[in-house]
């Protein structure tokens, strides 16, 4: 089956490919950072500010994800490998198990 190539798609992988789940994490503490500082020091911080914080956290954690996951890419074909490994050794443990009760 011959899938299109549509911008919608494209954008998905890219948005998946940023590993959503991690940088959502450094937002978030960005965020708690910010406001615990902004607190403390009794420092107000404007909408605008807030905006650049949290849009800079954003991008640049995607960002740096993304070059991850192409520099990684070698390690992460090695570790589906041992994946299906581990996989094998465990459904014959199970095996092994289910024979010697």
């Amino acid at each position: 089956m011959i899938t299109q190539r549509t911008v919608g798609n494209r954008f998905k992988n890219y948005f998946e490919l940023t590993k959503p789940k991690i940088w959502y994490l450094l937002v978030f503490t960005s965020f708690g950072s910010a406001v615990t500082a902004s607190l403390l020091f009794h420092i107000p911080i404007e909408h605008l500010t807030w905006l650049l914080l949290l849009g800079g956290v954003a991008a640049g954690s995607a960002a740096a994800d993304t070059i991850t996951g192409y520099n990684d890419r070698d390690i992460d074909a090695i570790m589906i490998g041992q994946k299906t490994d581990l996989y094998r050794l465990a459904e014959s443990h199970r095996k092994m198990r289910l024979y010697s009760v």
